[in-house]
C-alpha cells in the first residue's frame, strides 16, 4: 500500500507545472501612514491578491477599507495583473484612502521675475499639469528650459503633490537654465606681498575658445612682478583652476575674478561655510583634496531628519550644483 501511494505521489509531482523565476515579481504596497507590505506573486496573478493581502495586514483600527491603489500615477484595478501595468520586480504600489484621491491642493509656481502662477489640482494628478499652465502664461520671450525646485530638491513632471507631501499654499520655484553669451569678462588680481596694492587686470575673452592661460599671459605682460619666475596657483571663487582650460569649463560668468598667488602660500586646509535652507550657518574645515561627500554627510547628520527627508542638493555661490565626488580644489 505504501509503495503504491509513493508512486502515485511521485506521479502527481511530476505532472505539476514548474514556476519559472522570471515569472515571479515582488511588489510593495505603501500608504500615507508609512505602512509597507511586501509580497511575491506571479506576473499573471490578479492584483486582487496583493490588495486583499494588504488590507488584511493593516491595523484593525485603520480605516483603510475604501480607497485607491496607484502605480506611477495610474490607478490600479484588482482584475488586472502586474504584466498589464508593466510592473517590475521591486516596484511600489501606493494606497490612498478615500478622500485623498479627491482632496484638492492649491500650488503656486514662482520665478525670478516675480511671476506667480497659481492652480488648484487633485493631489494625485501629476505636476506636469501645473508646469504646462505656467509655461502657457509666460511671454513668448521668456526662457522655458530649466528646473522646478521644491524645498531644495528638483521635481519631476511625473510626480504628484501627494508623493512630494505638498500642502495647500505651497510654492514651487522655476529656475531657468542660463544661456551664456559667446564672451565673458574676467579679472585677475596678483599677489600683494611686495608691500604695494595688488593690480587688477581685466579682459574680455571667448568663453569656449580661449584658455585661462591667455589671461595669465596678459597679466604678466602688463604688470611688473616676480610671480612669473616661480610656481604659482590660480584660483577662482576659492578653488584652484587649470589654466589650460577655458572659462566655459568652470562655468565662469562676467565679473568673476581669478587670484594669482605663490604655490607655497596655499594651505592644505580650507574652511567652508554651509548655509541651510532655514538660514543656519556652520563652518567646516577639511583638506583641499578631501571629497565633499564627507562634509555633506556631516552637515545632514546635524539637521532634523524631517527637514531633508526627500533629499537635497548643495549649491556653490547659489548657482552651481556641487557633487560629493568633487574636492575643494
Amino acid at each position: 500500500m505504501s509503495s503504491k501511494a509513493t508512486r502515485e505521489d511521485d506521479a502527481d509531482d511530476s505532472s505539476s507545472p514548474e514556476v519559472e523565476a522570471s515569472s515571479l515579481i515582488t511588489l510593495r504596497v505603501k500608504d500615507s501612514e508609512g505602512v509597507r507590505i511586501t509580497r511575491t506573486m506571479r506576473t499573471t496573478d490578479a492584483l486582487d491578491d496583493l490588495m486583499d493581502f494588504y488590507l488584511g495586514m493593516v491595523p484593525a483600527d485603520m480605516d483603510a477599507a475604501e480607497g485607491v491603489f496607484m502605480h506611477y500615477c495610474r490607478r490600479v484595478t484588482g482584475d488586472r495583473t502586474p504584466a498589464d501595468y508593466d510592473m517590475e520586480d521591486g516596484d511600489e504600489v501606493s494606497f490612498f484612502p478615500d478622500g485623498t484621491w479627491t482632496t484638492p491642493v492649491t500650488l503656486t509656481v514662482t520665478d525670478n521675475n516675480g511671476r506667480r502662477v497659481t492652480h488648484t489640482m487633485r493631489r494625485l494628478h501629476i505636476l506636469d499639469i501645473l508646469f504646462d499652465l505656467y509655461f502657457a502664461m509666460l511671454p513668448s520671450t521668456a526662457p522655458r528650459e530649466g528646473v522646478f525646485i521644491y524645498h531644495c530638491r528638483e521635481l519631476s513632471p511625473k510626480q504628484t503633490p501627494e508623493e512630494c507631501n505638498m500642502k495647500d499654499g505651497d510654492e514651487i520655484a522655476f529656475s531657468p537654465f542660463s544661456k551664456p553669451s559667446a564672451f565673458v569678462t574676467l579679472t585677475i588680481r596678483g599677489n600683494n606681498n611686495n608691500g604695494g596694492g595688488s593690480v587688477v587686470v581685466t579682459r574680455t575673452m571667448l568663453r569656449t575658445q580661449e584658455r585661462l592661460q591667455d589671461l595669465i599671459d596678459l597679466y604678466f605682460a602688463m604688470v611688473s612682478t616676480d610671480d612669473e619666475r616661480g610656481e604659482f596657483d590660480v584660483t577662482c571663487c576659492g578653488r584652484k583652476v587649470d589654466i589650460e582650460k577655458t572659462p566655459a569649463d568652470y562655468g565662469m560668468e562676467d565679473g568673476d575674478q581669478l587670484r594669482l598667488a605663490p604655490a607655497t602660500e596655499r594651505s592644505r586646509f580650507v574652511t567652508i561655510n554651509l548655509v541651510t535652507m532655514v538660514g543656519v550657518k556652520r563652518a567646516y574645515t577639511l583638506r583641499r583634496t578631501d571629497e565633499l561627500q564627507g562634509l555633506m554627510d556631516l552637515c545632514l547628520s546635524r539637521e532634523p531628519a524631517s527637514m531633508y527627508q526627500n533629499g537635497c542638493i548643495f549649491l556653490y555661490n547659489g548657482r552651481r550644483r556641487v557633487q560629493g565626488s568633487e574636492t575643494p580644489d
